[in-house]
């Protein structure tokens, strides 16, 4: 939820960020278990992640596949893998969330 208001985050309802949310920990889930990481996306959706997301959600198949076009169509999903920028980075085995300020003028 802290990056809702970032953008495409913020323009995604509530279902999307918590379908997003899931998609998000199943990734960080099967990077864990895999030593190739080029099989990541392939099996981030493949059919078993999209029954776990569907149960966890609960949604229904074609409200998945909705989601997943949203998702294309903000530029979340690219090339079929997640965009790097909305990927968590974890550093010493911690999310950290980084606040840049760009202050104008002299005052």
């Amino acid at each position: 939820m802290f990056m809702s208001p970032l953008k495409p985050i913020s323009l995604l309802r509530n279902k999307h960020i918590e379908i997003l949310s899931v998609l998000l920990v199943k990734r960080y889930e099967i990077l864990k278990s895999i030593k190739d990481p080029s099989l990541l996306p392939k099996l981030l959706f493949s059919i078993d992640v999209r029954d776990a997301i569907k149960e966890s959600t609960n949604i229904s198949t074609p409200n998945y596949y909705n989601a997943m076009a949203m998702f294309k169509k903000l530029g979340i999903i690219v090339d079929g893998d997640l965009d790097k920028r909305i990927i968590p980075e974890l550093v010493d085995g911690k999310h950290s969330l980084l606040i840049a300020f760009r202050v104008d003028g002299s005052e």
